[in-house]
């Protein structure tokens, strides 16, 4: 059976103590609670920081996407300008001016003609 005097006693004695601990254990649980919420908001600021980031990367990313399919397009348009300038011309010095109305009208048989031209 325990002692109820000694039990008072010890008691007492842990009431003191942290009655004399209370400022220290007041300020380190205010620090470990300031120091939760600086890394939760650090935690939430980087997020945020890390989405503006993928943001603005997605946005350059398409920005150059863009523009090298433009400068594609154009280049491709110079290509088939240049082959076709080629193949009128080729046509023409041959003396082959009906050819050239029927390779305009006719996507296959202009197709022939790039080979049989080497255009």
């Amino acid at each position: 059976r325990a002692n109820k005097q000694k039990f008072e006693e010890v008691k007492g004695m842990c009431d003191a103590l942290r009655e004399l601990m209370k400022d220290e254990i007041d300020a380190e649980v205010k620090r470990q609670v300031q120091e939760r919420i600086d890394a939760e908001v650090n935690k939430k600021v980087q997020e945020k920081i890390d989405a503006e980031v993928d943001a603005q990367v997605k946005e350059k990313i398409n920005a150059e996407v863009e523009s090298a399919v433009e400068i594609t397009k154009k280049e491709s348009t110079k290509a088939t300008e240049k082959r076709i300038n080629a193949l009128i011309i080729a046509l023409s010095k041959s003396d082959r001016m009906e050819d050239i109305i029927k390779a305009a009208k006719d996507h296959d048989y202009q197709q022939n003609l790039f080979k049989e031209f080497g255009l």
